[in-house]
């Protein structure tokens, strides 16, 4: 059994696995220790692993070491389905790129975000694809030099409107020197086809969730779902004061 790889091993340099090392994060999980070198070497990735196996660091590390050498303005964009998930891998940036005083800004709300030139900017397809459509010009110019698109839960951003509004974005965006990264939990058609001429580096693993994970169901009538869920939500914040929730649904009402 081949042995577990350091992050300094994958390519990592030494002050970013130092940093690492002192926020905790010590042995790269299997989806970074397969994505980093390739990333790193300049490939562009489609990788499919679980859910809490470690993917926005998979993506994070080698995106803020290669910033690092070169920090101008807008150098990644990376796109997700929801605000909470935005804010999430917004946050592990910060942390991550905490050294260099990386700059970020998530869930795009107005052109004045963008206009300070963050180094990382993560938005959802709808904004973003408004602000460029009607208001392209400075905008569009700002991303002319992006190095890195990251689609983070990218099954999803493949799908109905989703689809629609990230066609939008990428025609805005420069097809030379930048990589694109995209990540899922899931192993759909969908993204194999989407790949089949760009020839990414593929990495895939069981898709199942982790261990640490509960998992139920309950089956019952549809118009009793969303006062079953708040009921279960209030119970488990009684019980949780400190813990925080998210919720996944197709649709936002």
């Amino acid at each position: 059994m081949n042995k577990q790889k350091s992050f300094k091993k994958l390519g990592i340099c030494e002050w970013i696995v130092n940093h690492c090392d002192s926020i905790g994060v010590r042995k790269p999980s299997p989806v970074q220790s397969a994505c980093i070198p390739e990333i790193l070497s300049g490939k562009d990735v489609l990788a499919c692993a679980k859910t809490g196996s470690g993917k926005t660091a998979a993506f994070a590390l080698p995106i803020i070491q290669i910033l690092e050498k070169d920090p101008y303005g807008i150098f990644a964009l990376v796109l997700t389905a929801s605000r909470e998930l935005a804010s999430q891998i917004c946050d592990q940036f910060c942390l991550i790129g905490r050294p260099i005083h990386l700059k970020t800004v998530y869930y795009v709300e107005q052109l004045t975000a963008l206009s300070e030139l963050p180094h990382v900017v993560v938005a959802t397809p709808g904004r973003l694809s408004d602000l460029l459509e009607y208001k392209s010009g400075d905008l569009a110019q700002s991303l002319s030099q992006l190095r890195f698109l990251v689609l983070d839960e990218a099954d999803r951003l493949l799908e109905g409107d989703f689809e629609t509004q990230l066609s939008s974005i990428i025609s805005f965006l420069p097809t030379k020197n930048r990589q694109t990264l995209m990540f899922s939990a899931t192993d759909s058609p969908i993204l194999n086809k989407l790949t089949e001429s760009s020839n990414p580096f593929k990495y895939k693993e069981e898709t199942t969730t982790v261990d640490l994970l509960d998992q139920r169901f309950v089956l019952m009538e549809a118009d009793k779902k969303d006062s079953y869920l708040l009921v279960l939500l209030d119970a488990f914040l009684r019980e949780n004061p400190s813990s925080s929730i998210i919720v996944f649904t197709n649709q936002c009402k």
